[in-house]
């Protein structure tokens, strides 16, 4: 019961972790329209202002640049981070939201623009190549192009760029090319909210992947949880197994036989270190002259010779 609330907890942790990195994935590619689509896809290649439509994700080349009508501004600190302007694609005007980084290049392509105006240059040769989505103008920002287009239909018309000073409005296109932009989205930030939600849905599939593999079984860190925990174990269990086979062995071998009881052991062992006793003092002691020890037996013989003596003695006499 253990090992299944254990089992339980750590699929229940995976399970969060997934399922938290699955949501938070989703909320990043919402966030940038799910732009990465686009991405995937490519942006279309467009040479003529007839073919552009709304929100579509293109890439043109602005050889001619004929001037900027207006400028986008940062609030905060009133800096300059778009710039307007109107370039010529074959058959029509089409208005290019520029973004800063462009604007050094902006400045090179309306010279050239202007010197083949002045008929210094027989044609245009250089390009920017811009990558961005489409999009209708705004109200405000029609109105600022009308303005312009007022103040610059004469020339325009003179060199055959419009067909006519008072078609100037009507040639010109109702979309704006948003460079650096991915449907309505900033193409910096959808390249970074979109790399964090893939890595978010990579660590979704590994752990789906590991969940697959049964490697979320709730063992703790004591219990054999892999391959090489589980021969590690069965290596230990050999090793157990060994040991105690030869403590049996051991056991049941049986003693040498030496022809002594085991009871009689012990007063062996006692005689023999009194021996060994003996043999030492008697080494030690002094030597001294034998005494001459007189027995009963003797003494009574003895005693009968001398009475002999003195029977015989008095026969004598």
């Amino acid at each position: 019961m253990e090992n299944t609330n254990r089992m339980n907890d750590s699929k229940k942790r995976a399970l969060a972790v997934m399922l938290a990195a699955l949501f938070a994935a989703l909320i990043l590619l919402a966030v940038t329209k799910f732009s990465f689509i686009s991405i995937l896809k490519g942006p279309v290649h467009f040479n003529m202002a007839s073919d552009f439509a709304d929100k579509q994700y293109v890439s043109v080349e602005v050889s001619m640049d004929l001037g900027p009508y207006a400028e986008k501004y940062k609030t905060s600190d009133e800096s300059v981070t778009g710039r307007y302007i109107v370039a010529g694609f074959g058959d029509g005007l089409v208005t290019v939201l520029l973004s800063e980084r462009y604007f050094e290049s902006e400045t090179v392509i309306r010279k050239m623009t202007a010197d083949w105006i002045d008929g210094k240059s027989e044609k245009l040769t250089n390009y920017v190549q811009t990558v961005g989505t489409v999009r209708r103008l705004t109200d405000k920002e029609k109105e600022l192009l009308d303005k312009w287009a007022d103040k610059n239909s004469q020339w325009m018309a003179s060199l055959g760029i419009v067909s006519g000073a008072e078609g100037t409005s009507a040639e010109l296109s109702e979309f704006v090319i948003c460079v650096d932009d991915i449907n309505g989205v900033s193409a910096v930030l959808v390249y970074v909210l979109s790399s964090i939600a893939w890595v978010l849905l990579a660590v979704v599939l590994i752990i789906g992947t590991m969940w697959a593999l049964g490697k979320f079984n709730g063992k703790s860190d004591g219990e054999p949880t892999g391959e090489s925990d589980i021969l590690s174990e069965d290596e230990s269990e050999k090793a157990e197994l060994t040991e105690a086979e030869s403590g049996e062995r051991e056991e049941e071998a049986p003693a040498p036989d030496t022809g002594i009881d085991d009871g009689a052991e012990q007063p062996a062992k006692e005689t023999s270190e009194n021996e060994k006793t003996d043999i030492e003092s008697q080494k030690q002691a002094p030597e001294s002259e034998p005494e001459t020890t007189i027995t009963d037996e003797e003494e009574t013989e003895s005693t009968e010779i001398e009475l002999k003596a003195e029977e015989d003695n008095i026969d004598n006499v």
